[in-house]
């Protein structure tokens, strides 16, 4: 793989993850609780997401902003809930007036209330994403398979809730990619984050925060060599309950 090529891939490899606010992080948590009468709420809002990615080959790290439509609808009761969560977003990278991306994600999971106050959840999710990115010399598409565990802890506060939140998730992603010049080739990464973040609900608003720590490996289908990655992000999402 000559240097241009190995640049160019590089470049749309991390362009690709920050689409993924999402298999990282599938988007804003599955938290949605209303205090006085301790049900299960649906909750859709509009969320921004920033991320510094460094690779091992390079210590200047790249900025991405994705923006987007986010929500969760669930089934349950004070006992726990079943979730369906959608995604839509979009991701521009400030380095390029050219580049852009669009990302749709699905996922399914449950929550389980562990103490008869609904003070303590367990969380599991399973997401499902596709994208495609373009740029100056090629267009691509992307698939991420993620699993995600965690817990949230809510505390009340008159008809208000205060929960943190702590997440862990795996995901798979493979990308094919069809440069302007040169022959199509696939990137796959495998990697993992962590998230932590507080969401505050009070009546019709849902407001959270999250902060987050990834790691990956990729490898290219053409080529033996592979880079280790890094990122730190935040995201905040706005939502409303219903």
């Amino acid at each position: 793989m000559n240097s241009k090529l190995l640049f160019k891939s590089l470049t749309l490899l991390c362009a690709l993850y920050a689409t993924s606010a999402s298999a990282y992080i599938f988007g804003p948590p599955n938290v949605t609780e209303i205090a006085e009468n301790g049900e299960n709420s649906n909750s859709v809002g509009l969320f921004t997401r920033s991320e510094d990615f460094v690779s091992n080959l390079s210590s200047t790290p790249a900025t991405y902003t994705s923006t987007g439509l986010a929500g969760v609808a669930k089934h349950g009761d004070n006992t726990g809930a079943f979730d369906f969560m959608y995604r839509l977003s979009q991701t521009k990278l400030s380095s390029s007036s050219n580049y852009s991306s669009i990302d749709l994600g699905f996922g399914l999971g449950g929550e389980w209330n562990m103490l008869s106050d609904r003070s303590l959840s367990i969380l599991a999710n399973l997401q499902f994403d596709e994208g495609g990115a373009s740029d100056t010399g090629y267009d691509s598409f992307k698939v991420t398979l993620g699993g995600e565990v965690g817990a949230a802890y809510r505390i009340f506060v008159g008809t208000a809730t205060i929960a943190p939140f702590a997440m862990y998730n795996v995901f798979s992603n493979a990308e094919s990619v069809t440069p302007t010049t040169g022959n199509d080739y696939s990137l796959y990464r495998n990697g993992s984050s962590t998230n932590f973040g507080v969401s505050l609900i009070y009546g019709r608003l849902n407001l959270s925060y999250t902060a987050t720590s990834s790691s990956y490996k990729r490898t290219f289908s053409n080529s033996s060599s592979s880079a280790n990655f890094t990122s730190n992000g935040s995201m905040i999402y706005l939502g409303i309950n219903f």
